[in-house]
């Protein structure tokens, strides 16, 4: 029997992994290589992924790491949030804890940071003292802020081009053996992709290198084709201090700024310009409100990739 082409479809559950029936090992140096998928759906809520066939959707991962190995209670936990943004995406996370069999286990921050950036997601609280998560995604509807609710000599505005990248690498689907069975160490799959943008108009090259726990390679791609969206334009940050109005904003809100002075407009006296900005951070107390707003310029340029 041609061992390359026998496949063994197994759940590991119990007990020990024995040689199925009608399977001949000609020689024992022949190898076996199994791809080992993690367990079934039971949070109660959500899907399996759709590759996998098991509990590998970003979100409900994430959850479960929270709820059932950190002990986060439920009820701190923005249950309805998960589970639309799960519903929303057919990205699959593939990892191991530890991720290699020399590796160690890592703290709950690490490897919350490693699951949220496959997917571009930020783990924040929202309004209920909730964890909750936002995905990076062109802005929507919201409030708007005009000048007669901007607080004097707060609104303050930068516009940095020197952290465009030009070249972005996604390294996935890690491995410890190659093709032929063997270890050889840590191995990724790299995609790989170039802005022209930053290379013709800036003329700038640089690279940056993302390590993220996918397994697709469709999935990186994707995500690559984002990040060099996102990295490859300018950063627009705006602060502002203003009133009680907006105290319930949370991080990822949409804002719509419409003033008669905005960056990247000319200004025409009596013309109010307005632009959306994305919530990146605030700050509160008794009297005001700090926001650091975004305008995200990568991403409302291209917001068929998101």
């Amino acid at each position: 029997m041609d061992v390359d082409n026998y496949v063994i479809a197994v759940k590991l559950r119990s007990g020990k992994l024995s040689q199925p029936d009608g399977l001949i090992m000609p020689n024992p140096n022949d190898v076996l290589s199994f791809s080992v998928y993690g367990p079934d759906n039971t949070l109660g809520f959500g899907s399996n992924g759709s590759r996998g066939a098991n509990l590998s959707l970003p979100s409900l991962v994430i959850y479960k790491i929270m709820n059932y190995y950190a002990g986060i209670a439920s009820s701190r936990i923005d249950t309805a949030q998960f589970t639309s943004l799960a519903a929303s995406t057919d990205v699959e996370l593939g990892f191991a804890l530890p991720d290699s069999a020399q590796g160690g286990f890592q703290n709950y921050d690490k490897i919350l940071a490693s699951l949220t950036s496959a997917d571009l997601l930020k783990l924040v609280f929202n309004n209920d003292n909730q964890y909750t998560l936002e995905k990076a995604g062109p802005a929507t509807s919201g409030k708007t802020l005009a000048n007669d609710e901007i607080l004097e000599d707060s609104f303050k505005y930068s516009i940095n081009y020197n952290d465009t990248i030009s070249d972005v690498v996604v390294e996935y689907d890690l491995s410890e053996i190659d093709e032929a069975g063997f270890v050889t160490g840590l191995q990724y799959t790299r995609s790989r992709g170039s802005n022209d943008v930053v290379r013709n108009l800036h003329l700038k090259t640089s690279e940056k290198t993302f390590k993220v726990p996918l397994f697709y390679s469709g999935h990186a791609g994707s995500l690559r084709s984002r990040l060099s969206s996102i990295l490859g334009e300018r950063q627009s940050k705006i602060t502002v201090q203003t009133k009680n109005r907006f105290f319930d904003t949370t991080v990822g809100d949409t804002i719509t700024l419409s003033l008669d002075q905005l960056p990247g407009f000319d200004f025409v006296e009596g013309t109010e310009r307005t632009r959306k900005f994305k919530v990146l951070g605030f700050s509160k107390n008794l009297e005001q409100i700090t926001l650091e707003l975004e305008d995200q310029k990568g991403i409302e340029d291209n917001p068929g990739g998101f």
